[in-house]
């Protein structure tokens, strides 16, 4: 059959780096590449400090090159790069001051676009854990995407930390036809899992011997 060859996929760090040789002061650029190395030491049996200079110099590029940015597009930055100093911080006390820097930034972006996912669900990981501060978030990210596994199982699991254990058992509920469809908040393996993980804790927990047992097999 006749057609055009399709071109290998390059690795994302790779078209970063291209990105950021085009446009050194593309802030956004630099915190995915940082991010990017990042998730690279997390899936490969490599020291604790693999390429550590290289991710503080693309933190410190993204900072230095939202002072050119809008203010919308500082905040993003200044979330994302938090987030990653929040993974790599080595101690509790510099763990809670990136997430706060991270909560802020997170914050004033909700102010400017209450209904933007992105910002919502971060917000919703690793912001106020108390359910009257967790709820109105899940409930805004339900409306936005009533259909999501993802959004669903992450809105449940974060009520249920908060203890809000009825509405987390709804969501469950919700998300349980859905679980695996394709989402485009995240790998749909991930809420599959998790979903199921998660009412078979609640089945467990309330005895129903027999819900446990169907989804351990799933």
């Amino acid at each position: 059959m006749g057609g055009r060859a399709i071109a290998p996929r390059r690795p994302k760090s790779r078209l970063l780096q291209e990105t950021i040789r085009l446009d050194p002061d593309f802030g956004m650029a630099h915190v995915a590449l940082a991010r990017a190395i990042w998730e690279q030491r997390l899936h490969a049996p490599v020291p604790s400090e693999f390429r550590s200079a290289e991710i503080d110099a693309h933190l410190l590029a993204a900072r230095d090159a939202a002072q050119l940015l809008t203010v919308e597009e500082r905040y993003r930055v200044a979330a994302e790069a938090a987030a990653i100093e929040m993974a790599r911080a080595p101690d509790l006390p510099t763990n809670d001051r990136h997430r706060q820097a991270a909560v802020t930034a997170l914050e004033a972006l909700r102010l400017l676009r209450p209904d933007d996912v992105t910002v919502l669900l971060p917000l919703l990981q690793i912001g106020d854990d108390r359910a009257a501060r967790v709820r109105p978030i899940v409930e805004r990210l339900v409306a936005l995407r009533p259909n999501s596994p993802f959004v669903l199982v992450k809105a449940a699991a974060r009520s249920a930390a908060a203890g809000d254990h009825d509405l987390a058992r709804s969501l469950l509920a919700r998300a349980r036809p859905v679980l695996d469809l394709p989402t485009a908040e995240g790998p749909t393996d991930e809420a599959s899992v998790t979903g199921r993980v998660l009412m078979f804790e609640d089945a467990w927990s309330g005895d129903d011997v027999l819900a446990a047992k169907t989804l351990a097999e799933e």
